[in-house]
């Protein structure tokens, strides 16, 4: 499993959690966050390119979002 949310004090959430993530060509990704019961899933057609938009969707929007509402207790954020 890679971690792809460092571990670490944060003012609204101590978040450290694993992340499994399969890949394909073209932006095709699946993650799976067991810690907040979560899959993703991105399909797109951008074949052969160097970037990976999913990679900072899931870092910047998708996660932080499920931190701050669990923080909040707008999310269930299941103990394991």
């Amino acid at each position: 499993m890679a971690s792809l949310v460092e571990c670490g004090n944060s003012n609204r959430l101590a978040a450290c959690f694993d992340v499994v993530a399969a890949q394909g060509n073209g932006g095709q990704k699946i993650y799976l966050v067991p810690h907040y019961d979560l899959v993703a899933v991105f399909t797109a057609g951008g074949y052969n390119a160097e970037s990976t938009p999913p990679n900072a969707i899931m870092a910047k929007i998708i996660l932080p979002a499920l931190i701050e509402a669990a923080s909040r207790g707008n999310a269930s954020s299941p103990s394991h």
